[in-house]
């Protein structure tokens, strides 16, 4: 579970910034909160409001640079990202170093990530048990780089015979090696990264149409009753498919998905052959929907938390409800995954289904600075305050001027 993202100076966001999924002490729609004995009480959903170009991307795609630098997407890759995109819109921003910080619970422990970079440097990495929210227990850091790798120094807690792995490429993080070599609570940290849900295509959409395909037939192949859970949440949504299959396109020679539906006679009776189409038929909904139901069932299976940016994007109001619905639900998600989402669709800034600390709101300084901040900061609300009425009133701010000029 994510307890709280801290980032400075990446992208739209300059100055030092907090996401937090901890709840409030405020006893409304519990269905919403998770608590522990030992870690308190956690959310299961965050999502965040603003205008276009505020910033909410930006957020989320740090944490996916941040995971995909974790399982190697630098080490000799053609997908690399980078760590260090700073501020473009202040004068000597490029000088000033962007950081990373998130504590999480892995298997009922606390922990801290860390890192910092400036340009092509990594000048801090690490990983700290924590005891609270600032005491807490050094587990490894990066150390001095030598011209083909990066010291991993360790806590006290590791004995000598533990210690497993002694560098790094310089290229990657101090927690790639324990994605490969076995060391208790540092490989459970670094799956945990790995096991986070994101729509990698967002990302890397040159290859979509293939990549997507590929993706979804491996996934179905690994656990054979997936494919009728997909079909399910398919069919709450009012999609009608009844099958999913692959074949290879005789003149292309590529791999291809077909979706099979009901087909019927003149008289309205079913007939017992399905209509067979291709990926490419169905519409951009159905397709944003059948990716969003896979990740949602790999955070269920695993209990990882799962980040959409633009979740509205294709999707009816009422969809995005029940996938929402489907994270607060101990039926459908016994494991504790979260949804943190960023969206456009007010119509899920519902104070029924909502608590304060869920809503966030990213908007943008005149300068181009990105502000992330709570409902929770507004004293006059409740938590039955009609929070989509008093948000398109401009009361909580992040949302469009429509009456600004445009020589402002």
């Amino acid at each position: 579970m994510i307890l709280d993202i801290t980032i400075k100076n990446f992208r739209s966001f300059l100055n030092e910034t907090t996401f937090s999924m901890e709840a409030t002490s405020a006893l409304s729609k519990e269905d919403n909160v998770m608590t522990f004995d030992n870690i308190g009480r956690v959310l299961k959903t965050g999502v965040v409001f603003g205008p276009n170009a505020a910033g909410k991307s930006n957020f989320i795609t740090f944490v996916y640079i941040i995971r995909a630098f974790i399982m190697g997407a630098n080490n000799g890759g053609v997908r690399r990202v980078e760590l260090y995109q700073p501020f473009a819109l202040r004068e000597k921003a490029t000088e000033i170093s962007s950081s990373f910080t998130m504590r999480f619970v892995v298997h009922n422990v606390i922990y801290r990530y860390d890192i910092e970079v400036l340009g092509k440097r990594i000048l801090k990495e690490s990983l700290a048990r924590m005891y609270d929210e600032n005491k807490g227990e050094l587990l490894i850091e990066r150390g001095e780089e030598g011209k083909d790798g990066a010291q991993i120094l360790y806590g006290r807690s590791f004995a000598p015979e533990d210690q497993g792995v002694s560098e790094t490429k310089i290229s990657q993080s101090i927690l790639t090696p324990f994605l490969y070599v076995p060391i208790p609570g540092l490989s459970d940290v670094a799956t945990y990264f790995v096991q986070m849900q994101f729509d990698d295509m967002l990302y890397f959409p040159s290859s979509q149409l293939d990549d997507r395909i590929l993706m979804l037939r491996h996934w179905l192949m690994m656990k054979k009753e997936r494919k009728e859970m997909l079909l399910q949440y398919l069919r709450m949504a009012g999609i009608d498919i009844t099958d999913i299959s692959f074949r290879i396109e005789p003149m292309s020679r590529k791999l291809n998905v077909y979706f099979s539906h009901k087909m019927y006679d003149e008289n309205h009776n079913l007939l017992s052959t399905p209509k067979k189409f291709p990926y490419e038929s169905e519409s951009n909904g159905t397709i944003q929907l059948l990716f969003y139901a896979m990740r949602a069932i790999t955070a269920f299976e695993t209990g990882s938390p799962m980040l959409a940016d633009e979740f509205n994007d294709g999707l009816h109001t009422q969809v995005s409800q029940m996938l929402m619905e489907m994270f607060r639900s101990p039926e459908t998600n016994p494991n504790g995954a979260q949804l943190i989402a960023t969206t456009h669709d007010i119509y899920l800034m519902d104070e029924n289904n909502l608590r304060r600390d869920q809503i966030w709101f990213v908007d943008k300084s005149k300068e181009g600075i990105s502000e992330l901040y709570s409902l929770v900061e507004f004293q006059d609300t409740t938590e039955e305050t009609p929070f989509a009425k008093w948000y398109l009133a401009n009361r909580f701010g992040a949302s469009l001027d429509t009456n600004r000029k445009s020589n402002e």
